[in-house]
């Protein structure tokens, strides 16, 4: 049978890949384990990937249940109160879906915020939501095309985890409950309406890859780098960028060992190339809306620092845990965040920092194993003190505010508070870590019933810390069909262009994500009539937006009418249910074009050649 060979680079690498850990405390499980990594045949690679993915698919339905029983009509929410983001996402997947089919041609231009251009950068793009791509053309649902999105994710989250566990010579079991510890990993349930926020997969594949290129640098380690740092950042910017500058934190470990390896330098340029080549077009396109727009390239710090973590926020989880917890701080300010992975689980991961500092201590970093997870604790450590924002450390100053000032970029992060998925993450493995050191406190020669009760503590303590912090019952919000509005909308569709804009009323007034829920249901009935809107959801808005924000409020005036005929739009959706409707109907620049038997919505059809000639309005879009 073909077994899986191990060609060491130098004549110690087999040693340390083993491990030089002290035989008498960790050999029985630290050696054997990396033993069967070299020599495990391809079949039970496989059988093992299979397996780890089962169980993280299932825990994932298990996580988000009842949401498989509503994959096509309902959408899961985190502690959103609202449909805002998730519809958002929604149409982001449709967008790119409904690229892929053209050959992403005209990419940037998507159908919102007409008639700016390059709206689509204005948003996370999540290119990589076209992996579910033959899901919407077979069935063409988008809800049930977003939900095996984040079920996928999901899984992946927990697969991923297995295979780094598993690098780490951790045994089977162990390897399992970190996968399933990822998938219910408490920041992502608590985002859980936001998309891009549920995978951490590209994380820990950004991981995994630098702690093995830190090891023995490859051209080959060098691509994978490169490609985790692409993926991730197309799954998720503020993932990609976190990612990427919280490893900077393993720079001064590595560079003693590694600087005179040219082997080194080939790879880390392989990676940069590849990174660059996948995430500079966003990032271009980014740059120049912020130019055109005039965005501001700093946010405030007061905001900064009102969306930044505290210490606290590590010792609450989103869910309440089984048993009571201390109250370590009063509430006393607006912005709570649950980045906490519950008592018991930070408890184990003390264990696994306890033994990392004995690794350390007896072996030093000849040890594989205490290397890695010195290198956890670093990165643990390091995105800690970075989402506690600027300011967040000792004499009002942090790690945050010196990449603020010099790193590109950084001074428009808007929640430094999300670097706590890293922590979490880092808590995670170091909690997998101390469960491993526990099941190796009775050496195998000792009698089975004496072992067997340490067994049965040990998983007894690792299944209630994935209890304690269990997921509520997820939060569905049904998706209204669009059954009794497709009249108006295959009106819509067939009496007008891709090229024609579309007004849909109410425009909202406020900047709560709560208000902004009628416009995202806008953008996911425009990915069936496919008329751009002039409306909008995103996570910036264009200049011409915020114009025509301050005169809809007076719409149908005269002047305003002109105006949007000037912009290229043509036709006016009203509810019957708001103020505007009965002027519409009088207003002799708009003529009643369509009004749907269920009497809820009416179409309007502007009719510029009843407005005086007036010169042409400008599109403030510089």
């Amino acid at each position: 049978m073909e077994t899986i060979e191990h060609q060491p680079a130098e004549p110690s690498q087999t040693e340390v890949a083993i491990g030089n850990d002290d035989p008498a405390a960790f050999a029985p499980y630290n050696v054997v384990a990396a033993q069967e990594q070299l020599k495990r045949p391809r079949s039970s690679v496989w059988l093992e990937v299979i397996v780890a993915s089962v169980i993280s698919l299932a825990t994932a339905i298990g996580a988000t249940w009842p949401l498989a029983m509503h994959l096509s009509t309902a959408l899961p929410l985190g502690c959103e109160g609202c449909l805002t983001v998730p519809l958002l996402n929604v149409w982001t997947i449709w967008w790119n879906v409904d690229q892929c089919e053209v050959g992403w041609k005209d990419y940037w231009n998507s159908p919102i915020f007409f008639p700016s251009e390059q709206t689509f950068a204005m948003s996370e793009a999540q290119p990589t939501t076209t992996v579910v791509a033959p899901v919407l053309w077979v069935t063409g649902s988008r809800v049930l095309t977003y939900n095996v999105y984040l079920l996928g994710q999901l899984t992946l989250n927990g697969l991923l985890g297995y295979l780094l566990a598993r690098s780490l010579c951790q045994s089977r079991l162990v390897a399992v409950w970190g996968a399933i510890a990822l998938v219910k990993l408490p920041f992502v349930f608590w985002q859980l309406g936001v998309i891009q926020l549920t995978g951490v997969g590209g994380i820990l594949w950004l991981i995994n890859a630098t702690f093995a290129f830190s090891r023995h640098p490859t051209l080959t380690r060098g691509i994978a780098i490169g490609a985790a740092l692409g993926v991730t950042y197309w799954a998720c910017n503020y993932y990609g960028l976190f990612a990427a500058v919280s490893l900077l934190a393993l720079a001064p470990l590595v560079w003693p060992k590694v600087w005179k390896n040219s082997r080194f330098w080939a790879g880390l340029l392989v990676a940069a190339s590849i990174g660059a080549v996948m995430v500079g077009p966003i990032v271009q396109v980014q740059q120049q809306l912020a130019r055109r727009h005039q965005w501001q390239s700093d946010r405030p710090i007061e905001l900064i620092k009102d969306l930044s973590a505290r210490w606290v926020d590590y010792t609450r989880t989103p869910y309440s845990p089984l048993w009571t917890q201390p109250a370590w701080q009063p509430l006393d300010r607006q912005n709570i965040w649950s980045l906490g992975v519950g008592l018991l689980t930070t408890g184990l991961a003390a264990i696994g920092v306890a033994s990392c500092i004995w690794l350390l201590v007896t072996t030093g970093l000849q040890s594989n194993r205490g290397e890695t997870l010195f290198w956890m604790i670093v990165l643990g450590i390091f995105s800690l003190l970075l989402s506690l924002g600027p300011g967040g450390l000792v004499f009002n100053w942090g790690p945050y505010d010196l990449l603020r000032d010099f790193v590109p970029g950084f001074g428009a992060i808007r929640s430094p508070f999300r670097f706590g998925v890293i922590t979490q993450i880092v808590l995670i493995f170091l909690a997998a870590e101390g469960i491993e050191r526990l099941r190796g406190l009775v050496p195998k020669g000792w009698p089975s019933f004496v072992r067997l009760p340490v067994f049965l503590l040990v998983g007894a303590c690792g299944l209630l810390s994935l209890a304690e912090s269990w997921p509520h019952q997820a939060r569905l919000r049904d998706v209204p069909p669009l059954g009794p509005q497709t009249g108006w909308i295959d009106f819509v569709r067939t009496s007008g262009t891709s090229a024609e804009g579309l007004l849909t009323l109410p425009f909202p007034r406020g900047a709560a994500v709560e208000e902004y829920e009628t416009v995202a249901f806008d953008m996911y009935s425009g990915t069936f009539h496919g008329r751009p809107l002039v409306a909008g959801y995103s996570g910036f808005f264009p200049n011409s937006y915020m114009d025509i924000l301050d005169q809809i409020e007076k719409f149908p005036t005269n002047d305003l009418v002109w105006k949007l005929v000037q912009m290229g739009v043509t036709q006016v959706v009203v509810p019957k249910t708001i103020d505007c409707h009965r002027l519409c109907l009088a207003s002799p620049d708009l003529a009643l074009v369509y009004d749907d038997l269920a009497g809820t919505v009416s179409v309007f059809q502007l009719t510029p050649e009843l407005v005086p000639e007036r010169p042409a309005v400008p599109v403030n879009d510089e």
